[in-house]
């Protein structure tokens, strides 16, 4: 079995990263301090809210599969 992704699943993945990379490295920047310190990353999470992030919906089918 074989999983392929379908191009309208490609350009939705791309079109996600456009929107978030610059969320998701705000967030990568401070990860290690906060890991080391135990810091829950309460106001990443908002951040993560004030992009859309936590409204964004997956497609219903991003892939095929093959046998």
């Amino acid at each position: 079995m074989t999983i392929v992704a379908t191009a309208a699943a490609e350009s939705r993945y791309q079109e996600l990263l456009d929107r978030f990379s610059a969320v998701f490295a705000r967030i990568a920047e401070g990860s290690r301090e906060r890991e080391q310190r135990r810091i829950l990353p309460f106001e990443q999470v908002q951040w993560l809210k004030e992009a859309g992030f936590t409204t964004a919906a997956r497609a219903r089918e991003p892939w095929r599969i093959t046998d």
